[in-house]
């Protein structure tokens, strides 16, 4: 039994995924191969030198999954010796230092936003759906590409999204607007799919870059992450929420762990009257003849292709 499969009961889809992908991106190819008991240091290197400085975080991720393939091979008596991905006293000694300097993300500025919306709905497909969601309900990329239809509270409004999707690892709420509610009725999925924003022609989960490849078919530097940060400064600077208010909007922790002792709400109630003037205003080039106008007031089953 391989690693992944051995621990994947115990992953979520997120995490097993991100092990499968940077294996078989970066790993078997060159060494796929070589035996576990033949691996040497040389090998790790091999994988490590072409995106030890492009990649630097892909990189210590890769080493440290390797670092951990190979002991759990060694617990299981198929190879013995030291572990040559190891960092401590070996590669430390062998692979260059890199300054990493984190890179924010790109955000749009929200004046444009509006004029975004226009363009995003115009665009037939599931990305583009998933898209207009997450940027209504300003969510995380991921949060939004595994929503599930079981999650919606179609009388209350209301996205519930597990701990277990949760970077925080605690369940959050998300009070639907009007124009978010929309959305999905706009996908045509509901009753054909457990997710609401499947990939085309099937019931899996959208590709983890559909949503930058999206931005960059329309011409953008933004990231789909970035609108996160393009709702909580239009809130900052054109609402008078309280920050409490705006930052529980993102899922964020607020206070210490005191305070949150006494006060557990999620504000949920206060939190609907701002997120229905976001989607107000990010819809407000969006004119009468579009699709998520001019339907508002009926199911809408497009056909993605």
């Amino acid at each position: 039994m391989s690693f992944i499969e051995r621990h994947a009961a115990g992953w979520s889809t997120k995490h097993t995924s991100q092990w499968q992908n940077s294996m078989q991106e970066h790993v078997y190819p060159l060494i796929g191969s070589v035996p576990v008991r033949d691996l040497e240091t040389s090998h790790i290197m091999s994988v490590l030198d072409p995106i030890w400085r492009e990649k630097h975080e892909t990189a210590n991720r890769v080493r440290n999954r390797l670092e951990r393939v190979i002991d759990q091979e060694t617990a299981l008596n198929h190879r013995s010796g030291e572990n040559p991905a190891r960092w401590k006293g070996h590669l430390q000694n062998l692979m260059p230092i890199v300054q990493a300097v984190p890179e924010p993300l790109e955000a749009m500025e929200y004046s444009r936003l509006p004029y975004f919306m226009r363009v995003l709905d115009g665009e037939d497909s599931r990305a583009a759906r998933c898209m207009q969601f997450l940027i209504l309900t300003a969510c995380r990329t991921t949060e939004a590409m595994g929503a599930r239809w079981d999650e919606i509270d179609w009388i209350n409004r209301v996205w519930t999204i597990p701990a277990a999707r949760m970077k925080g690892g605690e369940e959050h709420q998300v009070p639907l607007s009007e124009e978010a509610i929309q959305v999905l009725k706009d996908t045509g999925t509901r009753n054909r799919s457990e997710l609401i924003f499947p990939a085309a022609r099937s019931t899996n989960m959208l590709a983890d870059n559909a949503l930058r490849r999206l931005m960059k078919k329309l011409g953008e530097q933004a990231t789909p992450h970035g609108f996160r940060s393009t709702f909580r400064t239009w809130a900052a600077e054109k609402t008078a929420f309280s920050h409490e208010v705006c930052e529980i909007s993102i899922a964020h922790v607020v206070g210490n762990a005191t305070s949150r002792r006494y006060i557990r709400g999620n504000q949920l109630e206060k939190r609907r009257p701002l997120m229905a003037k976001w989607a107000k205003y990010a819809m407000e080039k969006v004119t009468p003849h579009h699709p998520i106008m001019a339907k508002r007031s009926m199911p809408e089953t497009r056909t993605y292709m």
